[in-house]
């Protein structure tokens, strides 16, 4: 299965470290879980635009391909991919996958996707089964319109088939937000810089 990675900062500790270093070293040491497409999302502190770099190559070409990797980063994303749907030649098939204010990335097989698809009446953009968690949380300002962005993806997590880890970055807010969940269990962590 794939390896999900990231890194959220405080301001000190920001200043002290080199970001690119310590995204490249992480992403090499989940390199052993998906070599098929490797990518990494984070927000430009400069201008506040949302940055996605990803490829269809191993962490190790990806490191070495990519030296400004999540420059000046404070909180960061990464993934590497080991393909079980969806070619990782398209790109819409690699994490970190964006829709709307959200970044995902996905360790695990969502066996129901075809039928969410469906259930939700939406297009796919790759064939990818992950892209179906980004859009049963699309889902949710229908059902529940004044509720906060992490408390609305928790609910949605029972159409989804077994269990996953998910990571994501949320642009947009204050401060960027990184999410870690097991819908098995109901566990549900946030981090603010």
């Amino acid at each position: 299965m794939c390896g999900i990675a990231g890194y959220c900062l405080n301001p000190k500790e920001h200043q002290r470290a080199s970001v690119a270093d310590l995204a490249g070293q992480m992403l090499l040491d989940i390199e052993h879980r998906g070599q098929h497409a490797t990518g990494s999302a984070w927000i430009n502190p400069a201008n506040g635009n949302r940055v996605i770099l990803k490829a269809a190559i191993p962490a190790t070409k990806f490191v070495q391909y990519n030296k400004d990797l999540c420059k000046n980063a404070q909180t960061a994303i990464l993934h590497t991919r080991w393909a079980t749907q969806g070619d990782p030649k398209d790109n819409n098939n690699n994490h970190p996958i964006p829709r709307g204010k959200i970044v995902l990335t996905h360790n695990g097989h969502i066996s129901n996707d075809r039928e969410l698809f469906k259930q939700l009446k939406v297009a796919r953009n790759g064939k990818v089964d992950s892209e179906a968690v980004l859009h049963c949380w699309d889902y949710l300002p229908s059902i529940q319109p004044n509720c906060c962005p992490l408390s609305k993806a928790q609910q949605r997590w029972h159409g989804l088939n077994k269990a996953h880890l998910i990571c994501c970055t949320l642009h947009g807010l204050t401060h960027p937000h990184c999410g870690l969940v097991r819908p098995s269990v109901a566990h549900w962590f946030t981090v603010q810089p």
